[in-house]
């Protein structure tokens, strides 16, 4: 889901920005680096306070200020990248809202596959 979610968000975001920076619509997908990017920004929101080494470096952040200390230096190294901006975005929606604490039941995943364009993949 948070793959789906931060794929989508990155066309959208290259579409709306496309007019005005016509390059965006050229930005390749950097991978998994953005749903690292979310999954990141979900763990750094659970302990904000808490401190954060960089990589091997003699250097302490506060878990809140991390996500974006990384996401400047991958911008200043490699340019904007809109699928990382997207998987921070995604993130601190996980995040605020708890998405990613409420898991899919039985129930629902059956009802899903019965009344839902899932229902001929289940009946391979």
């Amino acid at each position: 889901l948070t793959c789906f979610l931060v794929q989508t968000l990155t066309v959208v975001l290259a579409l709306l920005i496309s007019p005005i920076y016509a390059k965006g619509l050229l930005m390749p997908s950097q991978g998994l680096w953005a749903i690292f990017m979310c999954e990141l920004v979900i763990d750094c929101q659970k302990h904000p306070e808490q401190a954060r080494g960089f990589f091997c470096l003699p250097i302490q952040l506060k878990s809140k200020y991390y996500p974006w200390f990384l996401f400047l230096l991958f911008t200043l190294f490699g340019g904007p990248s809109f699928d990382l901006c997207s998987g921070m975005i995604i993130g601190y929606l996980f995040s605020h809202y708890e998405m990613s604490n409420a898991p899919l039941s039985a129930q629902k995943a059956a009802n899903y596959e019965v009344n839902s364009f899932l229902k001929c993949l289940s009946n391979q």
